[in-house]
C-alpha cells in the first residue's frame, strides 16, 4: 500500500505541474492529477496530503513568476482543489461507519489521561521517526507494548531529542522560506512540506493511531528527504556558463568532489542496510529474531 500511495502521489504531483506549466491550465491533466490523488488516498490515508501540496504550489511566489498564469487562474485552481479536498475527506469519513478500534497495547500513550505525558511522548516519537528516516540503523518489526517507554516528566533526557528535533524543523523551515523568496528556489520548501505533511496524519499529535512507531509510514516522508538530497547535490554540480563563472566553479572543485564522495558513501550505506534488512524478512522466525 505504501508503494502504491507513493506512486500515485508522485504521479499526481507531476500531472499537476504539467497541467499548469503553460499560461492556460490543461483541464485534462488537472482532472488526472485529482484522480491520482484519490488513488493515493485509497492506497494510504497519508496520500490525501498531496491535495494540500497543490494549494501550496499555487501560492509559492517563486513558481507564480514562471508562467503559472494570472492570479485569477491560480485562485480558480485553488478553489477547485479546496472544494475537491473537502468532498474527498467528507466521503472518506462517511466510509468509516464505525469508529476505528485498536488494542490498548498497540498504542499505550493513547490511554494516558495526562495531556503532558501524551505531548512529551508523541513529541519524542516524532524525533524518533526522524532518526529512523535519516539513520535506519536499528529497526524493529513491532514497537508496541513498552518497547518505547512513555515520557512522563520534563526531566526525562529524551526531551532533549524532542527539543532538537523541533528546533531543527523550524530552522530548516526558515531556511527553505529564505531560499524560496530570495533565490527563487521553491524546491526546499516543497521538500520540507512533503516530509512534514505526509507524516502528520500518523504522528499521533492530532488523533491517536493504531501504532506507536511504524517504519512503513516513513515511505512518503522519504520523498521529501530524497528531494532535499537531490537539490543539495545538483546545487553544487557544475553547469555550462561563461568563462568567468567556470573559473569560479573550478575554485569550488574540492567542495564539489567532497559532496560527491559524501553522497556516494551515503548511497552505499543505505544499500548495505537494505541488503542486510532483506535477510531478516526471509521468514517469520528470522524477522522475529532480528527484533
Amino acid at each position: 500500500s505504501e508503494l502504491l500511495a507513493g506512486l500515485f502521489y508522485l504521479s499526481a504531483v507531476l500531472c499537476y505541474l504539467q497541467a499548469n506549466k503553460r499560461m492556460r491550465t490543461s483541464l485534462g491533466l488537472l482532472s488526472l492529477a485529482l484522480l491520482f490523488s484519490v488513488a493515493s488516498l485509497l492506497s494510504k490515508e497519508q496520500g490525501v496530503t498531496v491535495l494540500s501540496l497543490f494549494l501550496l504550489l499555487e501560492f509559492l511566489p517563486s513558481l507564480n513568476s514562471k508562467g503559472w498564469g494570472s492570479s485569477r487562474s491560480r485562485m480558480l485552481r485553488a478553489t477547485i482543489v479546496s472544494v475537491f479536498t473537502v468532498c474527498v475527506i467528507f466521503l472518506r469519513l462517511r466510509l468509516n461507519v464505525t469508529t476505528p478500534w485498536f488494542p490498548p497495547e498497540e498504542n499505550p500513550a493513547s490511554l494516558e489521561t495526562s495531556a503532558q505525558v501524551k505531548f512529551l511522548t508523541y513529541s519524542y516519537l516524532a524525533s524518533f521517526n526522524c532518526f529512523l528516516l535519516l539513520l535506519p540503523l536499528r529497526l524493529n518489526h513491532d514497537y508496541s507494548h513498552a518497547s518505547i517507554p512513555l515520557v512522563r516528566d520534563v526531566e526525562d533526557p529524551r526531551n532533549l531529542f524532542s527539543a532538537l528535533f523541533y528546533a531543527g524543523m523550524v530552522g530548516f523551515f526558515l531556511f527553505a522560506c529564505w531560499q524560496s523568496v530570495r533565490d527563487k528556489r521553491p524546491g526546499w520548501i516543497l521538500a520540507w512540506f512533503i516530509s512534514v505533511s505526509t507524516f502528520l496524519p500518523c504522528s499521533n499529535l492530532f488523533f491517536p493511531v493504531g501504532f506507536v512507531v511504524a517504519e512503513r509510514v516513513l515511505y512518503l516522508p522519504s520523498i521529501g528527504y530524497c528531494l532535499m538530497l537531490a537539490m543539495t547535490l545538483f546545487q553544487r554540480a557544475p553547469t555550462l556558463s561563461s568563462d568567468e563563472e567556470k573559473l569560479q566553479q573550478q575554485g569550488k572543485g574540492r567542495k564539489l568532489y567532497a559532496s560527491y564522495f559524501f553522497f556516494l558513501l551515503l548511497l552505499l550505506l543505505y544499500f548495505l542496510r537494505t541488503w542486510w534488512r532483506n535477510q531478516d524478512w526471509q521468514d517469520a522466525i528470522s524477522l522475529w529474531s532480528a527484533g
